[in-house]
């Protein structure tokens, strides 16, 4: 019985498997499929080294983002510090909200010798300009002259030369910054619009929700 069994299954499969028989074809078909089975092998080869390229063109094009990332981040901080330090030089506008403070000479009253004792001086202007600076003032002009690092201010009679243009009260100084912290200070007790109302002079002061400061024209 089993003996009978195993040998059909044996002729069985020579008669329709030709690997097993011994048929001319038979070394054929062995050698096309060793031949298929290396062509296997070669191309899970190669896709297993294009997998690994791929990674590592993967990897480095990560590294180089992070690379542009980091440069962009550097660039735009130089850039934020570069607007920064044209806003505060005056080479550029400024606008944004601040006060205006006006200072007007007082009135006349005949009684005094010198009138230089009733006129805004320099000293009362700079005093002005001192306060809103320590105070966070981002930029300032003078009847329309930006404040910047070289410029002077000067008294000339009833008039005060700033940037080397001439004007006459009142002078009205304008100041980008947060207003209320600009107002408090020059309000402060004893603070400087105290000491220029002592002296007589009209001081006036306007919060503003946008004021434009012009660019400073010349050489620095």
């Amino acid at each position: 019985g089993a003996g009978y069994l195993l040998s059909y299954s044996y002729n069985y499969t020579k008669e329709f498997n030709p690997r097993l028989g011994d048929y001319p074809e038979a070394g054929t078909y062995w050698q096309e499929e060793d031949q298929l089975r290396e062509k296997v092998a070669e191309v899970t080869m190669e896709n297993l080294e294009l997998e690994e390229q791929l990674r590592d063109l993967q990897q480095e094009l990560r590294e180089k983002e992070e690379e542009v990332f980091q440069t962009e981040q550097r660039l735009s901080k130089v850039y934020g510090e570069l607007e920064t330090y044209r806003l505060f030089a005056g080479v550029q506008e400024a606008k944004g909200p601040g006060v205006i403070v006006t200072l007007e000479d007082r009135r006349y009253d005949g009684e005094k010798n010198d009138p230089n004792d009733y006129i805004v001086h320099e000293q009362d202007v700079r005093g002005v300009v001192n306060e809103l600076f320590a105070a966070g003032a981002e930029g300032i002009s003078i009847n329309g002259q930006r404040y910047v690092q070289n410029t002077s201010i000067r008294c000339v009679g009833p008039t005060i030369i700033v940037n080397d243009v001439r004007s006459t009260a009142p002078f009205e100084i304008a100041a980008v910054g947060d207003p209320q912290t600009l107002y408090n200070a020059l309000f402060m007790p004893g603070g400087y619009v105290d000491v220029l109302e002592s002296w007589g002079i009209t001081v006036t002061v306007e919060k503003k929700e946008e004021i434009l400061l012009p660019a400073y024209v010349g050489e620095l």
